[in-house]
């Protein structure tokens, strides 16, 4: 039965209801009968992406959020809700260009301001991130959720500050904090080293001594104090100080008031305590007085290293090697770099100069046999190379993962999983390894096998939306319908425009036999393109499934105006019409499709069910055979 106006704005406010009740699953039930009206009524389609999100199902709610705003493009609310469901899948652009639309309509909405602060945070853009969070609490001061997010993300915004030698803010910042948040290790901290670099030792002093007093006897603070000290020119108690230092750090310091010394020293305590930015920026302070330190660039560049910023690091290395070019440890450095940057050419040239130095060095012949790997070649001598080298170093995930390449390069699949697997065993989450793996288990023809390792990966990695449409692409050839389903709805959550993706959807649905969730995907694409006979088809054949009878019948009956004398349309009409017990205008309607085409099986059929339907038995069986009889004829 067709709903009226007033049945549909009842269904929509108990829908709401169910939703104040957090019974979402209901109100999905309700709208999603509801949503050919979405045209009249778009208030459907934004609480039907509601309920979605509500559900922990962010994908759908993305789908049918961007459906609502091009019927409402100019209601930021859907805006807002449809940024919360970017949110849930790490998407924080697109939930950052969403909520700027929010605040363009609504200046004064503080909980976008405060959302849109997190975004910012989230893309490494501090001073925005700083400034949103800001004006949340200024719209909402006793908000203390805006004001702590605003004290983090100020904090944030101070290392970076002080990192880029911005001493005189950053240092403002990080008082703002001590003073509206109490007493602060980090920031008290941060604060001794802006005032000592500002030439303020008294001030650096009373900070430091606040850490200490907060944070106890890390000797790394008692160094910081006796440079602080000497800095002053307080020198007893500095050399006081240092032997402290001494007897913390269970070293000989030799009491000296050589402030380079002392800082290089400190340098190399922070990089040992995997404080890397520290490490970095005492470290150039003393390059910044002379340049042609190698240690101290080997220094800094293995810091960028741990911290992943791979062309920082391998600048420094080089600046290393450059100034002492016979240090073999320097020079590995470098090819360590080189190896993260897949410059492997680079890397062979590296190992050619480091032979000439040492010419039965074991690392070189080890890093040399991974980029012979890694540029190809010989496939013959690269797998032996390999097999040398792991008999001589044992289990090493490189040179195993390597290996299993070569097999894999070489036609021999079979022999390359056993290396993978021991990769796994020793590096569970090994991205590589798993890559390799389903590469090598397709090859095979291991369906169990290939399913398992790409879960695994994009377990791993949930945003690598290029290996998760090859697994869609393999899960849809091999027929399991079911996992397809769960990854396509993942992946058009990134790419919620995604035809190709939502007309997989919509099939995997319907084969499945889950016609409410095959309905609503196939209404949604015929959102997109009204004109598309597939598209309607999709919506009927679930409508008839789902018993939905009259509404069905409504849709297509308009659907046979502008599509004339389709015999799809026909057929589907017909059955409707049947169901109905309208014989006569169902039968009407299959002649009318034999009339184009004698051998339309499926309309023999549906005649040969009307004429069961009505007691004609031997017409019945004379349209049945008819229909078995071309059936036959036309199955592949």
């Amino acid at each position: 039965m067709v709903k009226t106006g007033r049945e549909i704005e009842e269904i929509i406010l108990e829908s709401i209801e169910a939703g104040k009740r957090r019974d979402y699953n209901r109100a999905i039930i309700l709208l999603s009968g509801i949503i050919d009206s979405a045209a009249e009524y778009p208030v459907i389609l934004l609480y039907l992406g509601r309920s979605f999100h509500a559900l922990g199902k962010p994908y759908d709610a993305i789908q049918i959020l961007e459906h609502y705003r091009k019927l409402r493009p100019h209601c930021h609310v859907g805006s807002f809700f449809l940024a919360r469901s970017y949110f849930s899948m790490k998407q924080y652009r697109k939930a950052v260009r969403h909520l700027k639309y929010v605040l363009k309509k609504d200046p004064d909405f503080a909980f976008a301001h405060a959302l849109l602060g997190y975004g910012y945070l989230k893309l490494k853009k501090y001073s925005l991130a700083v400034d949103y969070f800001a004006r949340a609490v200024e719209l909402s001061p006793r908000d203390m959720r805006f004001f702590n997010a605003y004290c983090n993300a100020l904090f944030v915004y101070a290392i970076k500050l002080f990192y880029e030698g911005y001493l005189e803010d950053a240092g403002r910042y990080f008082q703002f904090l001590i003073d509206k948040k109490g007493n602060n290790v980090s920031s008290h901290l941060y604060l001794s080293y802006i005032y000592r670099d500002l030439g303020k030792p008294n001030a650096a002093l009373f900070h430091l001594d606040k850490v200490i007093e907060l944070s106890g006897k890390d000797p790394l603070l008692h160094l910081n104090r006796a440079i602080i000290l000497l800095q002053k020119g307080d020198r007893s108690e500095g050399l006081f100080e240092l032997k402290n230092v001494s007897k913390y750090m269970n070293i000989e310091t030799k009491l000296t008031s050589d402030l380079d010394n002392l800082n290089r020293m400190l340098a190399n305590s922070l990089f040992k305590e995997k404080e890397f930015k520290k490490a970095i920026y005492f470290a150039s302070k003393l390059l910044k007085k002379n340049y042609n330190q190698p240690d101290l660039h080997a220094l800094i560049g293995e810091s960028y290293r741990n911290l992943g910023e791979w062309e920082k690091a391998k600048n420094h290395f080089i600046r290393a090697v450059e100034n002492d070019p016979r240090n073999i440890a320097l020079r590995y450095g470098l090819v360590m770099i080189q190896w993260s940057l897949a410059e492997y050419d680079e890397i062979i040239r590296q190992l050619n100069r480091i032979v000439k130095i040492n010419p039965d060095d074991p690392v070189a012949e080890y890093y040399y046999a991974l980029a012979t790997a890694k540029l190809g070649g010989d496939r013959e001598r690269v797998i032996k190379l390999l097999q040398k080298e792991i008999q001589k170093t044992g289990p090493d995930i490189y040179l195993m993962n390597a290996l299993g390449k070569a097999y894999i390069d070489a036609g021999l699949p079979d022999l390359s999983i056993g290396w993978f697997n021991r990769t796994l065993r020793l590096d569970s989450e090994n991205e590589e390894a798993l890559l390799l793996l389903i590469r090598a288990n397709r090859q095979l023809d291991r369906e169990e096998e290939v399913i398992e390792n790409y879960k695994r990966y994009l377990g791993l990695r949930p945003d690598s939306i290029d290996v998760r449409k090859e697994f869609i692409h393999y899960l849809l050839e091999s027929k399991h319908f079911d996992i397809a389903v769960s990854q396509i709805n993942h992946a058009l959550g990134y790419e919620p425009r995604n035809i190709k993706l939502m007309e997989a959807k919509a099939f995997c649905y319907r084969y499945l036999a889950r016609y409410n969730e095959a309905y609503i995907a196939y209404f949604q694409l015929l959102l997109i393109n009204p004109k598309s006979l597939d598209y309607l088809l999709g919506v009927s054949f679930s409508l008839i499934k789902l018993e939905m009878i009259e509404k069905a019948l409504q849709l297509l009956e308009r659907a046979r105006k502008h599509f004339k004398a389709n015999h799809s349309i026909l057929k589907f009409l017909a059955y409707c019409y049947y169901r109905k017990g309208e014989y006569e205008r169902a039968s009407e309607l299959y002649r009318g499709v034999l009339g184009e085409n004698q051998k339309d099986w499926q309309a023999y059929m549906g005649l040969a069910n009307i004429y069961r339907k009505t007691g004609n038995s031997e017409f019945y069986k004379k349209f049945m055979e008819k229909a078995k009889e071309y059936k036959n004829s036309t199955s592949p």
